[in-house]
């Protein structure tokens, strides 16, 4: 088993590839996806019997360091997606209207799991069926937030898809306690709409899974074939 800190910009998929091809053991797997522009911890299992045991680590409550955009909403949730929806003229929002607002994200919460996701509906990925343009209804999915903590609040500039200077915006830093299951853009949607913004994911970094913690995983980059020696 290996603690993998994944970098932005690569997908699960390409994790398991490159290690693959440096450990040259053809079973190769992980305990959890992150989505491309995601970065932290991964879970990989190497070899057989390590990857028969992926089921057990998949139900483990999960930390995610997390930046969420107050101001605009995209159509994938994060910052690969385009803008489908500003916010005008937003107004001062002040640190207790943000307080006040996470302790209404923490516990059970029954949300609609993002569009471009891999969950099946009629038999199709969500995400395929988006990209086709294709209107669906959303399934609704139970997802526990233990904790929420907010670290840090900054006012920033929202730019039009045109390039243009549209409103004045904020980006909240908040690190995420969360059961298995929890679509972490999920929150950041909601978190906009108890606010009255939209909002989007603009950041994420998974740092703990059960136990297992991102101070003690290896930068992908950082790995050689002589690693699985």
């Amino acid at each position: 088993m290996l603690l993998v800190d994944k970098p932005v910009g690569v997908t699960s998929f390409d994790v398991v590839k490159h290690i693959r091809k440096l450990s040259g053991v053809r079973k190769v797997g992980h305990a959890g996806t992150l989505d491309p522009l995601a970065s932290g911890l991964m879970i990989i299992l190497v070899g057989k019997k390590e990857t028969s045991q992926a089921q057990s680590f998949l139900g483990l409550d999960k930390v995610y360091e997390v930046t969420i955009r107050v101001g605009e909403k995209r159509d994938t949730g994060d910052l690969e997606g385009r803008v489908i929806e500003y916010a005008d003229n937003i107004p001062y929002i002040s640190h207790e209207t943000f307080y006040c607002a996470l302790k209404k994200i923490r516990g059970l919460l029954k949300l609609p799991v993002p569009m471009y996701s891999a969950i099946k509906v009629n038999g199709h990925r969500l995400y395929k069926q988006a990209r086709k343009g294709h209107l669906i209804t959303l399934p609704i999915k139970d997802m526990m937030v233990h904790n929420a903590v907010l670290r840090d609040i900054r006012e920033i500039v929202l730019w039009r898809n045109d390039g243009t200077v549209n409103s004045r915006g904020y980006e909240i830093d908040i690190t995420f306690e969360v059961s298995s299951g929890v679509y972490v853009r999920s929150l950041s949607e909601e978190f906009g709409k108890i606010l009255g913004y939209p909002a989007t994911t603009s950041a994420i970094r998974r740092t703990k899974i059960g136990k297992f913690d991102i101070k003690d995983s290896v930068k992908l980059d950082m790995l050689t074939s002589k690693s699985f020696k």
